[in-house]
């Protein structure tokens, strides 16, 4: 795969670069591993950006990490990422949550940025293209379960889903209320954290069917989205039709955003 690089400013340059380097090994062997679960279509490269470029000159996404059908664009920059995960903070949340928080961001590392670029990879997967948008909550927490559970230690893992719920609790009364598949629902335009929360939210669904009700077993929550996606013209929407292939218990499907109202973890 090859790989650009983009900045607006010269001083930022070096830091790009840096932070891209343990990133190219990273995402070389999870695009290995990720054949294992189907066909990819491999983009034509990775851009590397500084934080302005990601955002206001290739793009108007708050977010600088996105895919389209020819180039992964990324900012590599852990420092940007940090700040952009601990604008999640708020002063109405307890001192102990803040702490579990701030503790992870400020840790953020390589590993940490190359389970955002191997999310965009994952999207290159065959069976994502076309994903209906009631789907769409599936495919961006797919996307992030499998890197996630390939590349971090369990330990580590262990520890972002921790702050993962805890900011999905923190934040619930003011962007929650919908159920999972009207992914972007929570996203007005305005701030990291308004665009964050649903990602959050289906990453954790996807997570727990993955883990509690195909066993772990990827391929098997994959064949079972392809299953749905072959029919869904003449079927329920997807999550209605995980809840009955799978057997989801009603305090899950509640837990898990599969139906309307907030979730209590």
């Amino acid at each position: 795969m090859r790989y650009a690089y983009a900045v607006t400013q010269a001083e930022t340059f070096s830091a790009v670069v840096r932070d891209a380097q343990p990133l190219i090994a990273s995402l070389t062997s999870y695009a290995r591993w990720l054949e294992t679960l189907g066909t990819i279509e491999e983009p034509r490269g990775i851009v590397f950006h500084d934080l302005a470029s990601a955002t206001t000159v290739f793009s108007d996404h708050v977010l600088p990490a996105w895919t389209n059908v020819s180039l992964i664009h990324l900012d590599p920059v852990i420092d940007d990422w940090k700040q952009i995960y601990l604008s999640a903070l708020s002063p109405e949340m307890s001192g102990q949550t803040q702490a579990l928080v701030a503790d992870y961001y400020h840790s953020l590392d390589a590993l940490d940025i190359a389970t955002i670029g191997a999310h965009e990879l994952t999207h290159h997967l065959h069976r994502f293209s076309d994903v209906p948008d009631q789907a769409t909550w599936f495919e961006e927490g797919f996307c992030f379960y499998a890197p996630r559970k390939h590349l971090l230690p369990a330990a580590r893992l262990s520890q972002l889903q921790q702050v993962e719920r805890a900011l999905i609790e923190a934040h619930e009364a003011r962007l929650g209320g919908h159920p999972v598949w009207q992914f972007g629902f929570a996203n007005t335009g305005g701030e990291c954290t308004d665009a964050l929360f649903d990602y959050w939210r289906a990453i954790h669904t996807v997570s727990h069917l993955g883990e509690t009700y195909a066993h772990g077993d990827l391929k098997h929550l994959l064949t079972l989205f392809d299953q749905w996606k072959s029919q869904h013209e003449q079927t329920s929407r997807l999550d209605a039709f995980f809840i009955e292939t799978l057997g989801i218990s009603k305090d899950d499907q509640e837990a898990l955003w599969l139906v309307d109202g907030t979730s209590q973890f």
